[in-house]
């Protein structure tokens, strides 16, 4: 079902997740999304324009559904690519495969990216990369993402598109006019004040 709820105080954290702006973002949302996800692979272009176009940061957030059975190499491999700073490309190259992915197509990846291929293997077995991954998936089973891909803006949860481009709009044109406001009435005081 497609949907905008409330959900409460959200408080996420961008310390471990990739963020996607342009200097001067005003609006953060956050995307839990899945590489096994048909839907997710698609939104990446849209988040992709939407930061291109708006006033806002992207931040990945990473929500394999199937965590419960094992850690899905694609989520471990764009956290171990975002140590040696290549979250990006690794991101693009997962979404743009089809099929299952195993441990040697994101050493093959990690070795065409000019990454420490050494290093990325250990980072993909590493706890602190396991602990990136589970963070996000706490994060997401907190705030009640019930599956992907579900995008979190102010205190709002998306799970469809052009409701949230709607609100990012309606909300950046709100700050815009506050901001215009403010900027009159400091000249309005400024007036004034002229002799």
């Amino acid at each position: 079902t497609w949907r905008k709820e409330r959900a409460g105080r959200i408080q996420l954290s961008t310390e471990y997740s990739p963020c996607l702006a342009r200097p001067g973002a005003q609006l953060t949302i956050f995307a839990f999304m899945d590489y096994d996800c048909g839907f997710c692979k698609v939104l990446r272009y849209r988040l992709l324009d939407l930061v291109q176009r708006s006033s806002v940061r992207v931040c990945i957030k990473q929500y394999p559904t199937a965590i419960m059975e094992r850690y899905p190499v694609a989520a471990l491999a764009t956290v171990a690519a975002q140590q040696q700073g290549s979250f990006l490309p690794m991101f693009e190259a997962l979404y743009g495969r089809d099929g299952d992915v195993e441990e040697e197509d994101v050493i093959a990846l990690a070795r065409e990216m000019d990454l420490e291929v050494e290093r990325f293997r250990k980072d993909l077995t590493s706890e602190g990369v396991r602990a990136v991954l589970l963070r996000d998936v706490t994060e997401g089973g907190r705030l009640g993402v019930r599956g992907t891909p579900t995008l979190v803006a102010g205190a709002e949860l998306f799970t469809d598109f052009e409701v949230l481009e709607d609100w990012v709009s309606a909300l950046i044109d709100e700050k815009g006019r506050r901001a215009e406001a403010a900027r009159a009435r400091a000249l309005e005081g400024r007036d004034a004040q002229a002799p």
